[in-house]
């Protein structure tokens, strides 16, 4: 059941949800009076004053569980709580209350502002799927009580209170941002979801780079394909959603695989490089070709229920190299076809290299220029690790031994990383 403020826009989305995935059920209602008893839902997930109208909540400590997870979101922030019943709703509306700035609205006149609202919403989306279906499947810990996310500040608590009041900032960033060219090494479960919120954030221009098919099996992660698309090349579906998304950005495609070949001389035509890359030989390719070329990369990768993303600035932080070395062991490595992965934990993770790029193109520092953000979906775990620079690696240690791209090939093909 979707609950819709306004019929603007209702069909296209209807017909979207449908081609995601068409033995989906949709009931639509359109007012909020007219909804069923709360206790007819096996999950609810809204905002706060969407639940507030709702009245009552079920019980779910009652044989009939029924998840009801609640968010509130402001620029930038977000917090989600699963409430127990009504007691605890009223508890989560008294702390919103008392920490004003969540009930902020955004002035349309700021950029910044509506910006960091279609962030905080894209990751509040990821995040709660993922606790909807530890909740209902019963893996991991059930989030027992709340999560709160400041992503300028890469902040994560169970505290409210720990979030910064300096969020509503007066940049002028739109031009920043419309100048600006993102390329995207991959259109896959990471690729996919950072190019979707690059596009809402009006980047200029998005570059996308694969070779491969959409295939039906894509379809649990890479949200810009769909089952019409099955059989087309991932970067042309990709860019036939970006441009119905946002038709004022360019989208250049290169249908092709990202090679020693043409690695440097495509990279050289972005200002920043995000990796949504599959296998670890190729991230090592990227890293080496993003150090000689100077472009900064924003690194993501997810297997199984985990995550994690860094930023990497070249001859200023740690390199890939610095963080993940490279072994002779690496080939014994279980990848993503092996192990799989949770659906929406690449999508958390490929939200978040959307705003270290954009953290990036704007001018802002960031904690993960020198740190990397580990995700623990099981836990509801975010854990930031600070990294050094390796002065012995072998790219940008004192005394470096790779002075150009070489062969990528010590991992097997097939031992795929996110």
């Amino acid at each position: 059941y979707c609950c819709f403020e306004s019929k603007e826009n209702l069909e296209p989305a209807l017909a979207h949800i449908h081609d995601l995935n068409p033995e989906v059920n949709l009931e639509v209602i359109d007012n909020r009076d007219n909804i069923k008893n709360p206790v007819d839902f096996n999950i609810l997930i809204g905002d706060y004053k969407f639940i507030n109208k709702m009245g009552s909540l079920p019980d779910i400590e009652s044989d009939n569980f029924t998840p009801v997870f609640v968010y509130a979101a402001a620029p930038w922030q977000g917090t989600l709580r699963l409430c127990k019943n009504t007691d605890t709703f009223h508890d989560f509306l008294l702390k919103l209350n008392r920490k004003q700035e969540i009930n902020k609205s955004v002035s349309e006149e700021n950029h910044f502002s509506r910006l960091g609202m279609s962030m905080s919403y894209a990751f509040m989306g990821t995040l709660s799927v993922i606790e909807v279906i530890k909740a209902r499947i019963n893996i991991g810990n059930t989030l027992n009580d709340i999560i709160c996310f400041d992503l300028l500040k890469s902040v994560f608590s169970d505290d409210l209170f720990q979030l910064s009041n300096e969020t509503n900032f007066n940049w002028e960033i739109k031009d920043k941002l419309s100048r600006a060219k993102a390329l995207i090494i991959g259109t896959g479960g990471l690729g996919c979801p950072a190019a979707l919120a690059l596009a809402k954030a009006g980047i200029g221009t998005i570059g996308l780079i694969d070779y491969d098919d959409v295939d039906l099996s894509n379809l649990n992660r890479q949200v810009l394909h769909s089952t019409s698309k099955i059989g087309m090349k991932k970067v042309e579906s990709a860019k036939e959603t970006l441009n119905k998304i946002n038709p004022a950005i360019n989208v250049d495609i290169y249908p092709a695989a990202f090679s020693r070949e043409n690695a440097i001389n495509i990279i050289n035509k972005y200002d920043i490089i995000i990796d949504g890359l599959d296998n670890i030989p190729t991230r090592y390719l990227l890293n080496d070709a993003c150090f000689f070329a100077e472009k900064p990369l924003i690194e993501a990768g997810a297997l199984a229920f985990y995550g994690q993303v860094t930023t990497i600035i070249p001859g200023k932080g740690p390199c890939y190299r610095c963080i993940f070395k490279e072994h002779s062991k690496q080939n014994a490595a279980p990848g993503c076809s092996e192990v799989g992965v949770l659906g929406p934990v690449p999508g958390t993770m490929g939200v978040l290299e959307a705003v270290e790029a954009i953290k990036r193109i704007i001018g802002m520092e960031s904690d993960l220029e020198a740190g990397l953000l580990m995700y623990d979906s099981l836990e509801t775990d975010f854990n930031l690790i600070k990294i050094n620079k390796d002065k012995d690696c072998a790219l940008c240690g004192d005394h470096p031994t790779i002075h150009e791209l070489g062969d990528y090939t010590f991992v097997c093909k097939d031992k795929a990383s996110s």
